[in-house]
């Protein structure tokens, strides 16, 4: 009775194991060859990239020195601003455009679709062939969709 009491909770370290062996065996199912782990690491460090410009433009609008304007901080400031805008507007689609691959490659059991076709077509066009054998799911793809997501990403790096 005057012993150390013991807690019925879990401890946090619990729910830190249990949450890594989720995530692993989760990331183990998406990510099962090198093309779908470059996929997933690019979507994922688009994401970083995002909540990085995010907290930029949080610091720089809301914590400002008292009194201080947006046109008298320094130039150094200002570079940030602006591409936290760029980085805000144009990773987006370069991550729905690594989305879409990816889920494109990922493949669909036999079990569960009657035979082995892919989750998507986005890329893939109508009537697409493989040694003179049309594939499951081929059709309704865009094969140039990736090329202009791509390029409205890349394009203002190209530019200036």
């Amino acid at each position: 009775m005057w012993g150390p009491r013991r807690s019925t909770s879990p401890s946090p370290s619990s729910f830190a194991i249990v949450g890594a062996i989720v995530a692993e065996r989760g990331l183990q199912h998406i990510c099962f060859d090198g093309q779908s782990c470059w996929f997933f690491s690019l979507f994922w460090l688009g994401f970083s990239s995002l909540m990085g410009a995010v907290n930029y433009l949080t610091t720089i609008i809301k914590l400002r020195c008292p009194g201080m304007t947006m046109f008298r901080l320094p130039l150094s400031i200002w570079s940030l601003f602006i591409t936290s805008i760029l980085v805000l507007l144009a990773t987006p689609v370069l991550a729905s455009a690594l989305l879409m691959n990816l889920l494109e490659h990922q493949l669909v059991s036999p079990h569960m679709a009657g035979s082995l076709v892919r989750f998507s077509s986005f890329f893939s066009p109508y009537g697409w062939t493989l040694t003179n054998q049309i594939q499951g799911n081929s059709g309704g793809g865009y094969a140039l969709l990736h090329q202009h997501l791509f390029w409205f990403y890349s394009h203002p790096a190209v530019t200036s």
